[in-house]
């Protein structure tokens, strides 16, 4: 859909295609980044003219996302984005998961764990160690190219040799505050409780 396109027209957009298909259909939604993207509103009207539609990677505002939930009955199974930003209350407000970035996975399966089995405080203990870096990432799209992929290629042992044009180049700064987010993601999940043998090994690669 293009820039401008009303809510009436996605809705019809998403519907015809979920409306050809006898299976759940998901559906992102990311007002943050994107141009065109449903209200609240607008996607319990989804789910409500078009049953089937009821996976959502939700991208938008916790406080969104709750009344989404609430206003389909709990009809959607909403999944989280933009680095897990708002991970914490995505799950309080009966979200079911994360689509997570590389950058942060080992961490965000250890947390996930916890608060699936009611650690909630050891749970935002990690979300908060991650937090920074999180906030970092998300600051614009080519930072997030440039710098997430560095991120990861530190916890993976990946050596980046060559760049695909066009591209951001890393200033030394944003080099060093990625060295800095690696070692707080190694110490969250080196304190991680019982899975943290596991997912220390899976960070480092």
């Amino acid at each position: 859909p293009v820039k401008g396109t009303s809510q009436a027209d996605l809705i019809r957009f998403f519907g015809t295609v979920a409306d050809a298909v006898d299976v759940d259909v998901a559906v992102q939604n990311n007002p943050v980044n994107l141009d065109v993207s449903l209200s609240a509103d607008g996607l319990v009207a989804l789910n409500r003219a078009h049953p089937n539609i009821r996976i959502l990677k939700g991208e938008g505002w916790s406080v969104d996302i709750d009344r989404a939930i609430a206003g389909s009955d709990g009809a959607f199974a909403v999944f989280g984005g933009h680095g897990g930003i708002e991970f914490p209350a995505l799950l309080q407000s009966g979200g079911a998961g994360l689509i997570p970035a590389p950058d942060f996975l080992p961490a965000q399966v250890a947390m996930y764990e916890m608060w699936r089995d009611g650690r909630t405080a050891d749970a935002l203990d990690i979300h908060r160690r991650l937090l920074p870096a999180i906030v970092f990432m998300s600051r614009s799209v080519p930072g997030m190219l440039c710098y997430g992929k560095r991120l990861f290629a530190a916890q993976a042992d990946i050596d980046i040799r060559a760049e695909r044009a066009p591209f951001k180049a890393p200033s030394d700064f944003g080099l060093e505050q990625v060295a800095g987010f690696a070692e707080d993601i190694r110490t969250a999940v080196n304190t991680s409780g019982p899975h943290a043998a596991a997912l220390s090994a899976a960070a480092q690669g």
